[in-house]
C-alpha cells in the first residue's frame, strides 16, 4: 500500500513537472525558428545614395558574412568603338579575362548607367563574348545583368537557315564541353536552360523586346545529389517576377567547378544582329546570394527599376559598400535592400535620395526606362 502511494505520489510530481515544461517548449519552438530566420533589419544610413562613394549601412540580422563579389562592370572604363579591355583595372570591380576574336566593344548607342554598354556585331563570327574567370572550387554563384537587341535588328540567328540560337550567358567549367549551364539560350522555339555537358535542362520565358533594356538575374547552386537550385527573375515595367524556382535538383556535374562566365557567350553569325549588355555583378561562393539592392518602390516585388551596391566589408550588424547608379537619376528617390545568404530582405525598404554630393541632391528624378 505504502509503494502504492508512493507511486501515485511520483506519477503527480512528474505530471506537474511536465506540465510546467511543456508551455516552455512550446513557446521555444516557436521562437527558435523566428530568431534564426530573422530578416534583416536596416536601423540606420545615411539619407543621400552618392554613387561610387562609401555607404556604411547599420542594422541587424544582415548575416556574419556577405558574398564574395568577383565582379561589377557598368563598361565606362572604356572608349566607345575600341574593344572590351582585359586584365588589371578593366572593370569596375575584378577584370575581364578574355574576349573572343570577334571582339565586343564598348559603345555609347545605348546604355542603362552611364554612357556605355558593351555590344558585338555578330554579322562576321560566333565568338564575341567577353569572360570572367571564377574562383577555384566556384559550386554556387549569383549573377544579374542587362541584356539588350536594339529596334530593327535581329537576336543572332534569326533570320538565317539554322534558326535563332543565342547563348546570351554562358556558364562553363574547363571549356564548352564540361559543367557548362546556359542562363538562358535564346533558341527559335524560346528560352531554354541548359548546357552541352548539363544534368540540367528546362525552358522558361523572358519578356524581351527588341528595343528594350531587360534585366535578368539568376542564382544557382551546382548540388550534385538532387540538392541543387536554379532560380531565375527578370524585371518587367509592372515589377519583379520570379521565373523559376527550381530546388532539390542536380544542376552540376558531380566532382566539377564552375570556372567562367561568357558575356554573349555565343551566337549564330548573323547580318545585322548587334547584342548588347549593361551593369553586370557577379557573385560566388555560399553566401552568393547576400547581396544589397536598390529599388524605386518601398516593397522590393513592386520596384521596376534596381541597381546594387558593391560591398567592401560585411558583418552581421554593419555593411560598408559602393552604391552604383544603374539607371537612375540624381535627386530620385531610391530604397534600400539588404539580402541575407538565404536570400531574404528587409520586408520595407529603407528610404533614401541619390545625390551628387554637393551637398544638394539635385532636380528630382523622373522615373522611367534605362536610356535607349
Amino acid at each position: 500500500m505504502a509503494a502504492s502511494r508512493h507511486s501515485s505520489s511520483f506519477r503527480f510530481h512528474l505530471h506537474r513537472e511536465i506540465d510546467c515544461i511543456l508551455p516552455v517548449i512550446v513557446l521555444l519552438v516557436a521562437i527558435i525558428p523566428a530568431i534564426t530566420t530573422a530578416a534583416p533589419s536596416i536601423s540606420s544610413t545615411q539619407s543621400a545614395l552618392i554613387p561610387g562613394s562609401s555607404l556604411v549601412i547599420d542594422g541587424s540580422g544582415f548575416g556574419p558574412n556577405g558574398p564574395n563579389v568577383v565582379f561589377f562592370d557598368d563598361l565606362e572604363q572604356g572608349t566607345p568603338g575600341n574593344s572590351i579591355q582585359t586584365g588589371s583595372g578593366s572593370a569596375a570591380l575584378g577584370a575581364w579575362n578574355s574576349i573572343g576574336y570577334n571582339a565586343p566593344y564598348y559603345t555609347s548607342s545605348t546604355s542603362v548607367s552611364g554612357n556605355n554598354a558593351m555590344q558585338t556585331d555578330m554579322a562576321t563570327s560566333w565568338l564575341g563574348y567577353a569572360e570572367i574567370l571564377l574562383p577555384t572550387g566556384t559550386q554556387e554563384m549569383f549573377g544579374s545583368w542587362w541584356m539588350y537587341i536594339p529596334s530593327g535588328t535581329n537576336i543572332p540567328g534569326e533570320g538565317t537557315t539554322d534558326g535563332t540560337n543565342w547563348k546570351s550567358v554562358w556558364l562553363q567549367g574547363s571549356g564548352t564541353a564540361n559543367n557548362d549551364l546556359v542562363i538562358p539560350t535564346r533558341l527559335s522555339s524560346g528560352w531554354l536552360i541548359n548546357g552541352n555537358d548539363s544534368p540540367f535542362t528546362e525552358y522558361t520565358t523572358i519578356d524581351l523586346q527588341k528595343g528594350e533594356w531587360k534585366r535578368v538575374w539568376t542564382w544557382l547552386k551546382a548540388g550534385q545529389s538532387l540538392d541543387g537550385h536554379a532560380h531565375f527573375w527578370e524585371l518587367d515595367g509592372s515589377g519583379i517576377i520570379k521565373r523559376e524556382e527550381w530546388d532539390n535538383r542536380d544542376v552540376g556535374r558531380a566532382g566539377e567547378d564552375w570556372e567562367r562566365l561568357r558575356i554573349n557567350g555565343y551566337g549564330r553569325t548573323t547580318a545585322n544582329s548587334f547584342p548588347t549588355f549593361d551593369d553586370i555583378y557577379v557573385a560566388t561562393g555560399p553566401n552568393a546570394r547576400a547581396r544589397i539592392e536598390i529599388g524605386n518602390q518601398p516593397v522590393y516585388s513592386n520596384c521596376t527599376k534596381l541597381t546594387v551596391a558593391t560591398p567592401t566589408d560585411w558583418s552581421d550588424t554593419r555593411i560598408t559598400a559602393t552604391p552604383r547608379q544603374g539607371n537612375y537619376s540624381i535627386g530620385e528617390a531610391a530604397y534600400l535592400f539588404i539580402f541575407d545568404s538565404s536570400g531574404v530582405a528587409n520586408p520595407t525598404g529603407f528610404a533614401m535620395t541619390w545625390s551628387n554630393g554637393s551637398g544638394d541632391p539635385g532636380a528630382p528624378g523622373q522615373p522611367g526606362q534605362p536610356i535607349r
